[in-house]
């Protein structure tokens, strides 16, 4: 296994926190002592997750399980325990498991994380709703497609499959040759005769060409989700790759003692949100009413940003509505016309009144809101069910937490049909 310093060399965003805490402990008998000490403990606390994850990567990326940025550390500590007490067949039960008992989290994660994953939103609950019912033929079939539709959309004429796609991505933790590299190569491996054998790699030729026939297990589907994970992470980082190397320039010139200390604090602060993070049962006509004005929801900043949006359709305000349903509108190229798109649509659906049927509190950020609404369609009033997700994002932050205020909710719908009716 490679040493700290060598790994370090992939990752050279991390490498200067790591030598701007090393420079920081010359001047150790200049701090007080806590400070002293919070130091020591970013620093071991550092060291710890890179190696975790390189030991992860030398004992799993063969069999297709790879590290990503927002992996479990404990789990992934857990996992290698497991290897070198048990080997790789029960390791391998473990992480599938693991996956499976964490199905929701990875997707909730995976739909919302880009404009490309967004866009396939249904799939991908189909694809899961498959996957948590042991359907593993169509949820792997699903899976493919999608990673293969993704990539085609991000880079406008290269599937995620195709020879020649090219993944490089500066200071990206998933591209690295024991990453999503490595695993897009084993999955596109040539399979040119019919195999009836039990398979745990999801050979992509194989399986949607049908010379792979057994394929249908927990493995072959697990390595599929990590696959997206590890997708997701990397397009996120290639579109910020040309803003993360500017800062790096930046943050290359030697900070104050004051200043790197802070950011090492509030890296560390996000990852202990995130894990951190319990669900939150919402009682309707307990905890806020049923249906109401956008002040009657002030605590839940989600709920009182999407009522005020209901009270702009009500208010026929389509130019300020277009903003708030902007995804809906995104394939008007001209920005000029996103308003005339609206109100060609939500003039012939007008907003009688509203009440919250459940919200789902899936994710730190992100929420589902599902409401009955009532609408006037010209001259017969209906009334049906909608959808929305609320998801909380940031202009500038790579990931935004609500918790820290870097970001605002955004409303993505995930069944408005009574608008098409």
């Amino acid at each position: 296994m490679r040493i700290l310093g060598q790994i370090l060399d992939d990752y050279p965003s991390l490498k200067l926190q790591y030598e701007q805490i090393n420079a920081m402990q010359f001047l150790n008998l200049l701090m007080p002592k806590e400070q002293r000490k919070e130091l020591d403990r970013i620093k071991s606390s550092m060291e710890d997750l890179v190696m975790t994850m390189e030991e992860y990567n030398n004992n799993f990326s063969d069999y297709g399980w790879i590290a990503y940025s927002l992996i479990n550390v404990e789990f992934m500590k857990n996992a290698n325990q497991v290897f070198e007490n048990n080997g790789i067949e029960e390791a391998e039960e473990f992480i599938a498991n693991y996956y499976i008992e964490n199905s929701k989290n990875s997707k909730r994660f995976i739909q919302y994380s880009t404009n490309e994953f967004r866009k396939r939103v249904n799939i991908i609950d189909e694809a899961f709703e498959d996957y948590e019912n042991e359907k593993y033929y169509s949820a792997i079939t699903l899976f493919l497609t999608i990673a293969d539709g993704v990539i085609n959309d991000f880079t406008r004429n290269k599937g995620f499959f195709t020879e020649g796609v090219d993944l490089d991505c500066w200071d990206c933790l998933v591209e690295c040759d024991r990453g999503l590299k490595k695993i897009k190569d084993i999955y596109n491996l040539p399979r040119k005769k019919t195999n009836e054998e039990i398979i745990t790699m999801p050979y992509r030729n194989g399986i949607l060409h049908g010379r792979d026939l057994n394929y249908g297990n927990k493995f072959v589907a697990g390595k599929c989700i990590v696959m997206l994970l590890a997708i997701s992470e990397w397009i996120k980082d290639k579109n910020t790759e040309n803003k993360r190397k500017e800062k790096y320039i930046k943050k290359a010139n030697p900070p104050s003692l004051r200043e790197s200390l802070k950011k090492l604090k509030e890296t560390e602060s996000t990852r202990k949100i995130i894990n951190n993070w319990k669900s939150k049962e919402i009682v309707l006509g307990k905890d806020i009413p049923k249906t109401g004005e956008k002040e009657e929801y002030i605590h839940y900043d989600f709920i009182y940003k999407f009522v005020e949006t209901l009270e702009i359709w009500k208010s026929k305000n389509y130019g300020e509505l277009a903003k708030r349903f902007e995804i809906m509108f995104n394939y008007e190229g001209k920005e000029g016309y996103k308003p005339k798109r609206c109100r060609e649509l939500f003039e012939k659906n007008i907003l009688l009144d509203f009440e919250l049927v459940s919200i789902i509190d899936q994710s730190i950020c992100m929420k589902v809101i599902e409401l009955e609404v009532k609408i006037q369609k010209e001259d017969k009033i209906i009334k049906d069910i909608m959808k929305f997700a609320m998801v909380y994002e940031g202009e500038k932050e790579v990931l935004a937490i609500p918790d820290k205020n870097n970001g605002k909710w955004k409303i993505y719908p995930r069944d408005i049909s009574v608008l098409y009716k």
